[in-house]
């Protein structure tokens, strides 16, 4: 059996390795890129993760433009997306999960959050 794969997807490149580094010591394969790699990747099917996890609040491509984007895309539309955002509201939560979001974390996510939440999000599909 493969392992897990997870894009990590963030603006910030500190934020995308310490994201990385917490899945990949879990076991999981990680790929890490901006929205606007990440997007290509995915759209050219050199990538295709077993779960997203994707901060909400980026330049050029948002994270909720990129959910809705893999949920219209008949290969990506069953991989589970982790949004992780530094804004708060129950409006802004509840956009996520309508776009097709399988959980919803605030800044700062603490390491372990961050495993049992993809650990549960991936045992869904």
């Amino acid at each position: 059996m493969s392992k897990t794969s997870i894009l990590v997807v963030d603006d910030n490149p500190a934020i995308r390795g310490l994201y990385s580094a917490v899945l990949a010591r879990a076991g999981y394969d990680v790929y890490a890129a901006d929205s606007v790699q990440a997007l290509d990747g995915l759209a050219s099917r050199r990538l295709s993760p077993n779960l997203i996890v994707t901060d909400l609040s980026m330049p050029v491509v948002d994270g909720m433009a990129l959910t809705r984007w893999t949920r219209s895309r008949p290969w990506l539309s069953d991989v589970p997306v982790v949004a992780i955002t530094g804004q708060y509201g129950d409006d802004l939560r509840q956009e996520a999960f309508s776009a097709g979001c399988c959980a919803f974390l605030s800044k700062p996510v603490p390491n372990q959050t961050l495993l049992d939440t993809v650990r549960v999000c991936v045992r869904r599909v």
